[in-house]
């Protein structure tokens, strides 16, 4: 699991993920979770999440159809049937609808660069499987999504409609990701962010970059940044306060989390029980063979 966040701002689009991987068998390691899929018509950023071998499955699809991206629309279309794909083929038919350990498709998903379309602005998705709405502010998927909404939520009320930035969203993509690594430990590695702007913008937009949370020197900037963005914005908030609010939050989800854990342990261990209930012993098929 992990953390990716998308922001639609007034001059642009930010998209950010964590860059932690956890294989089936507990070993982790970093490895970037964005991905730039594009052709002379059009272009997609996106940042996954969940299992990420699906959600590669889904980007596959999306480079078979890209010579076909000529509209926005066209873009959507082409991302909603190869996510449906994937989900119906790959997920629907090994595991069941109520199962805890069934693995999602989640991904922040930008569509860019349309060139029969250069005026209008670039879209932005929340993939979860076949669903897929669209982002009009700030949403954000993986295990650490909680944790980021609650921060955006409560540490940054003020900042949507015309204040929102790609420069603001930066700095509150990399306080948000800072804390969920901090607080969730399914989330972690260096944090990869991108910049689309919008047609006409006068910022440029910033290119792909990697903070490491881990560093004093970010906790510093990150640290900084946020008091000065929240002075901007006349919104000073007691950082004992805050600090409270957010372990309070992290214990109550990491709760949830874990009874979560118990009861797939639990139904894993029925299920087992049952199988081997079913098994006939070893005693029977002796004599049946005698």
């Amino acid at each position: 699991m992990t953390i990716a966040a998308g922001f639609f701002c007034m001059d642009g689009i930010v998209i950010c993920a964590d860059q932690k991987h956890t294989t089936g068998g507990g070993s982790q390691f970093n490895e970037s979770k964005l991905f730039d899929v594009a052709s002379d018509t059009c272009q997609f950023l996106i940042a996954l999440s969940g299992h990420v071998d699906y959600g590669k499955m889904v980007i596959d699809e999306i480079r078979k159809n890209l010579d076909i991206c000529t509209t926005y629309d066209i873009m959507e279309r082409v991302l909603a049937e190869a996510s449906r794909k994937i989900f119906r083929e790959r997920i629907g038919t090994v595991f069941q609808a109520r199962d805890l350990g069934r693995p999602q498709i989640e991904a922040i998903v930008c569509a860019s660069h349309c060139r029969q379309q250069p005026t209008e602005r670039p879209r932005l998705w929340k993939l979860v499987d076949a669903a897929m709405p669209q982002i009009t502010d700030f949403d954000c998927v993986g295990s650490g999504s909680d944790i980021a909404r609650y921060i955006v939520k409560m540490l940054f009320p003020s900042m949507w409609g015309p204040v929102m930035t790609q420069r603001v969203a930066h700095v509150v993509a990399q306080h948000l990701t800072y804390h969920a690594i901090q607080y969730d430990p399914d989330c972690g590695g260096a944090v990869e962010m991108r910049g689309i702007p919008f047609p006409g913008s006068t910022y440029e937009g910033m290119p792909a970059f990697v903070s490491t949370p881990s560093s004093r020197e970010f906790r510093e900037l990150s640290d900084s940044l946020r008091t000065a963005v929240l002075a901007l914005l006349d919104n000073a908030i007691d950082a004992t306060e805050t600090d409270g609010r957010l372990k309070r939050f992290h214990a109550a989800a990491m709760a949830v989390k874990n009874e979560d854990m118990r009861i797939s342990a639990e139904m894993r261990h029925n299920r087992e029980q049952a199988e081997k209930a079913s098994r006939p012993s070893t005693s029977r098929r002796s004599k049946g063979r005698q």
